[in-house]
């Protein structure tokens, strides 16, 4: 009788022993997803900093005062089909600075593509407002397909 009550203890904490395991390792399989999920957030927000990087270098090299250059709406698109062109990485925004007279000429926007490195930024001259327009609606078209 002693042995059999033994071996139904043993019975007891051996499943009650393979319940928890499942549920620690469960537990661990969670965590371990978590992980890599934050780990790939910081890894596509490493990418797209060093994206805006490139983008913001490529305008600063167009000013004529790059020292006082201010940005605004920046938005990365990374890795996108960019009219047929497939993983390129795009930045948008708009930026102000100053002209050779001194003075802040207003925010214009710009658009810099990764693929061939172009940047599309007006000074305020002939046909500015076109490409303007044509800069904003590149970049409203990015963002429509990213929604």
């Amino acid at each position: 009788m002693k042995i059999l009550l033994g071996l139904l203890l043993v019975m007891v904490l051996a499943i009650g022993g393979s319940i928890y395991n499942k549920r620690q390792h469960a537990q661990l399989a969670a965590k371990e997803v978590a992980e890599a999920a934050a780990r790939s957030a910081r890894e596509d927000a490493n990418r797209k900093s060093a994206i805006e990087a490139k983008g913001k270098a490529a305008v600063l090299e167009q000013l004529t005062d790059p020292e006082s250059a201010n940005f605004r709406d920046i938005k990365v698109y990374a890795g996108v089909d960019y009219f047929g062109t497939p993983n390129v990485d795009v930045v948008c925004g708009q930026v102000n600075s100053k002209n050779r007279m001194g003075g802040y000429v207003g925010f214009h926007p710009f658009r810099w593509t990764s693929h061939d490195g172009k940047l599309l930024i007006t000074d305020g001259g002939f046909a500015a407002a076109e490409l303007d327009k044509y800069a904003i609606a590149t970049c409203a078209h990015l963002q429509e397909k990213a929604n």
